[in-house]
């Protein structure tokens, strides 16, 4: 019963830590978040042009048994367009000659 009662004290802790965490970083507080601070998750960081690429790679292993060539084809030519418009306003905005305006924000 003891070693229990001191799990569930540990547990207690590092929920509250977790929240702590939250709270002082201006996160919402959501059991998610808490979840994954307590079990040792970090916070999954998607980046777009990684999406993109694993879905072409997934895409051009699939021709054969689910798609076509030609509609691996066509898929992989439009991610690939999508990427150099990505990479295009991207190397833009370094630059400073195109301010892209978010939300009303510039």
């Amino acid at each position: 019963m003891r070693t229990l009662s001191a799990y569930l004290d540990s547990l207690c802790k590092k929920v509250f830590q977790a929240k702590t965490i939250q709270v002082e970083l201006g996160r919402s507080i959501t059991a998610y978040a808490i979840k994954n601070h307590v079990l040792g998750f970090a916070e999954s960081k998607r980046m777009i042009l990684k999406i993109f690429h694993d879905y072409k790679c997934k895409t051009i292993s699939l021709v054969g048994s689910d798609t076509t060539s030609n509609t691996a084809t066509a898929r992989s030519n439009c991610i690939d367009s999508i990427l150099k418009f990505v990479l295009f306003i991207l190397m833009y905005c370094l630059s400073g000659e195109l301010q892209i305006k978010i939300c009303g924000i510039a």
